[in-house]
């Protein structure tokens, strides 16, 4: 079975000292849940978008990644 991800960058932080949040969602049903955010991504020191998407939705569900992609090819993520 397919599980479906999408995560939304945002160019601002509320975290002193970070400048970038990302945001990620489950999609059940046809409608995305939320399931949590990272507000504490400096762009200098990162794996890009796509990346710091994939390790937190490995922390929150507990998927294998290699730090910039899923390791199951039953995986997909979508940015929005």
């Amino acid at each position: 079975m397919m599980k479906n991800y999408m995560y939304k960058a945002i160019d601002s932080s509320d975290a002193r000292g970070y400048n970038h949040t990302i945001a990620v969602y489950e999609i059940k049903h046809n409608k995305p849940i939320y399931l949590g955010y990272n507000d504490k991504i400096d762009t200098a020191s990162t794996y890009g978008d796509k990346g710091e998407a994939v390790q937190l939705i490995s922390e929150l569900k507990g998927h294998k990644h290699d730090n910039y992609k899923f390791l199951s090819k039953n995986i997909n993520l979508y940015s929005i």
